[in-house]
């Protein structure tokens, strides 16, 4: 038993350690994982008070790895109008060539404009977290139909 045991000893402390590789050897190439949002800004028009409205948001994997949407949420919420169901949005892996919609929804209580924001977090080196405008123009709102970037002009169309 002991001979056996000094066998395997040996083998285990003489294996060949001649084998070796470069870093650059074994690279593996995978890619990036790279995000498409569109629209460039969620404009949603001829909102009514007290009437449910939305707006779809569309995400797609443009680069060689796959996309990990990590969450989708609301960042500014003017007084509370804009929703999304956080609980649909969070750790969603879309393969590169492919896309997901993301439905925000509106509720508002008067005819005012409305603005506020989207965040979308995923593992894009370039682009952690990317924000999204999004805004609402009331029925008969007669000005140009985009977010502001500071502040929402308001423009019923009354004289």
């Amino acid at each position: 038993m002991l001979s056996l045991i000094s066998v395997l000893f040996s083998a285990c402390t003489t294996a060949d350690h001649t084998f070796s590789a470069k870093d650059d050897e074994i690279i593996l190439e995978q890619g990036s994982a790279i995000i498409e949002w569109s629209p460039g800004e969620l404009v949603i028009v001829d909102v009514e008070e007290n009437i449910t409205f939305a707006g779809i948001l569309t995400v797609t994997a443009v680069g060689e790895s796959n996309l990990t949407i990590e969450q989708v949420d609301i960042t500014d919420s003017d007084s509370g109008v804009f929703y999304i169901d956080v609980e649909s949005t969070q750790d969603i892996v879309l393969m590169p060539d492919s896309s997901r919609e993301f439905v925000v929804i509106v509720s508002v209580l008067d005819n005012e404009l409305h603005q506020g924001e989207v965040r979308i977090r995923s593992n894009d080196a370039d682009n952690r977290s990317v924000f999204v405008p999004i805004c609402t123009f009331p029925v008969g709102y007669e000005g140009e139909l985009h977010c502001a970037t500071d502040e929402v002009i308001e423009d019923t169309g009354e004289e």
